[in-house]
């Protein structure tokens, strides 16, 4: 399956979100993984995350609630890859 292009380089934007240290966190080792060649998955990214695993999730849910990383479909339940959004496709905080 191809992926679409990731614009994996980290946005200085991320820090005027108002966004939570975790969810930054969780961003930053995202462009990370992406900006080294890895996919970005629960696999890559739990390896590489010093907090909890429910910090981890909330995180990704927060990201894809601002649209700054989307869940690409992989055709299996068991895979979630996610792509880093350019910071035009973010939902800004107001």
């Amino acid at each position: 399956m191809s992926l679409p292009d990731s614009f994996a380089v980290m946005d200085q934007a991320i820090f005027k979100q108002g966004l939570d240290t975790v969810t930054i966190s969780v961003y930053l080792l995202s462009c990370g993984l992406s900006d080294a060649g890895k996919a970005v998955t629960l696999d890559t990214l739990r390896p590489v995350w010093q907090g909890l695993e429910d910090e981890l999730q909330a995180g990704l849910d927060t990201l894809m609630t601002r649209n700054i990383i989307i869940l690409v479909p992989t055709g299996t339940d068991n895979q979630k890859i996610f792509l880093i959004n350019p910071v035009s496709k973010w939902r800004m905080a107001t």
